[in-house]
């Protein structure tokens, strides 16, 4: 405020201190002929453009960091702008800022030069530009502003992996694609390898959420093969920018399927649940963001395959099988030099049809728990064997507190489980006739038993733990 009122009271006081006609009018007629025909003009600097009655707006050039801009004016008669005045004393006064020369006179052709200039500021600043000669003078007003940037820039995410496993790298990476805002608002791809190469994108990963490399990505055109960019399955923003010519995605010209891109790779940390990355867009020098400076990835880390084991009860569907009745006969014989040989020997009895009925039996489970489709949260599968009879007794099933409180309760060491139990069993082949004289041959027979629950233990844990302790 005390600038402006420091800059108005200049104007009027230039202003009051220029002569009117009805002064000139009253002056003597020595003083009148002592008056050019013509008064002077202060034109705006070479590249300012003129906004307003005596003002002008142009920007400033950066340069290692520091602000400048030479001011270069022309002082022309009114009646005749192509024609120069010289030697009119020229002073030029910041509101901020330095200036290198403030007083100077113009050269033949009625230029006048200085360098203005500031290590840093965001604000615009004011120079004030008085020319005088012989009681007639001309203001100009001369605002230095940042360049406009001549390019508005876009960012968005395209889709990466929904979800993997903990202490793995993301076999799809995160991508940010960077595109161009048209001054209409609409967008199209950003092609040009330069401008693209001058864009950086800086990731910000959450505490937890594992490292990411780089942390700070340059943009490249192209940078990763359109089958995989495609792959990717971009959000809905993305194929409407990739589509601004072509509303069908899948017709895409080899021209609209480039694009500007930066890239990172993603390894996630210890441990199940959601993950959070921040993509902020760098814009370069001569460009700017457009709205939303920054966006967000997110995907789901899972718990690694474990080795699990614990205690099942599970259904056993009956069947018919074979039964013998067995007896052991001892047999002695006379040998010829009137020794004796004696032995025992199992007599196998006709076998007789065994019914074995439907029960509920305990089993010692032994086996795998992993997560199949890693982004489906709910889902953990199990399968296993019974560790007294590996080749005749099978599990297979799903983890039930992953379904009932999904990712919260992945890295506790227990966990309750649903299965389904199959195996192998002797069935007769045909029951009604052994016995009878006919055959009691089995087979087995691979068969669905039903189901059963199991209370499991993360055996990988307590091996590692073990280990850990008997190291130390």
């Amino acid at each position: 405020m005390a600038i402006q009122k420091s800059l108005v009271s200049l104007v009027a006081a230039v202003v009051l201190s220029v002569p009117t006609h009805a002064q000139g009018a009253q002056a003597p007629a020595a003083a009148r002929a002592a008056v050019p025909a013509d008064p002077i003009v202060l034109e705006c600097p070479d590249g300012f453009s003129p906004v307003g009655p005596d003002v002008c707006t142009g920007p400033y050039v950066l340069n290692e960091g520091q602000q400048s801009r030479i001011l270069r004016v022309r002082v022309v008669k009114a009646g005749n702008p192509g024609t120069g005045v010289a030697d009119v004393a020229v002073r030029f006064r910041a509101t901020s800022g330095s200036i290198l020369r403030d007083s100077t006179t113009t050269d033949d052709h009625g230029y006048a030069s200085t360098l203005w200039y500031r290590p840093s500021g965001r604000d615009t600043a004011t120079v004030l530009v008085e020319a005088r000669k012989q009681g007639e003078a001309a203001l100009r007003v001369v605002r230095v502003g940042p360049p406009a940037p001549a390019l508005r820039l876009g960012v968005e995410r395209w889709r990466l992996s929904p979800g993997w496993f903990e202490k793995n790298t993301l076999p799809q990476p995160p991508v940010v694609h960077i595109y161009r805002v048209k001054t209409d608002g609409t967008t199209e791809a950003l092609v040009d390898s330069a401008v693209c190469a001058a864009q950086r994108v800086a990731f910000t990963r959450v505490p937890g959420s594992g490292s990411i490399s780089p942390d700070t990505a340059t943009a490249a055109v192209n940078t990763i093969d359109t089958s995989v960019v495609r792959n990717l399955r971009p959000e809905h923003s993305a194929v409407r920018v990739l589509s601004a010519h072509n509303p069908d995605p899948g017709t895409q010209t080899p021209q609209q399927q480039r694009g500007c891109f930066a890239v990172a790779s993603w390894t996630l940390g210890d441990g199940a649940g959601e993950r959070a990355l921040r993509a902020t867009l760098i814009p370069g020098p001569t460009a700017t963001a457009s709205g939303g400076q920054s966006t967000e990835f997110h995907t789901v880390a899972r718990a690694l395959p474990r080795l699990v084991g614990g205690v099942v009860v599970a259904q056993r569907r009956g069947y018919l099988g074979l039964a013998r009745e067995d007896r052991v006969v001892h047999i002695e014989r006379q040998l010829p030099d009137e020794s004796t040989m004696s032995f025992d020997t199992t007599l196998k009895g006709t076998g007789t049809v065994d019914t074995v009925s439907t029960r509920f039996e305990p089993y010692t489970f032994v086996g795998v728990s992993s997560a199949v489709v890693p982004q489906w949260r709910w889902l953990s599968a199990t399968v296993g064997v019974d560790l007294k009879n590996p080749t005749t007794e099978w599990f297979a099933g799903v983890s039930l507190l992953r379904v009932a409180r999904r990712l919260s309760t992945e890295n506790l060491p227990i966990d309750l489980h649903v299965l389904v139990h199959a195996g192998r069993s002797p069935v007769l082949r045909e029951p009604a006739t052994c016995g009878k004289g006919g055959s009691c041959k089995t087979r087995d027979t691979i068969r669905f038993h039903g189901f059963g629950g199991m209370l499991s233990v993360d055996a990988s844990s307590l091996f590692s733990e073990l280990i850990k302790k008997i190291a130390s």
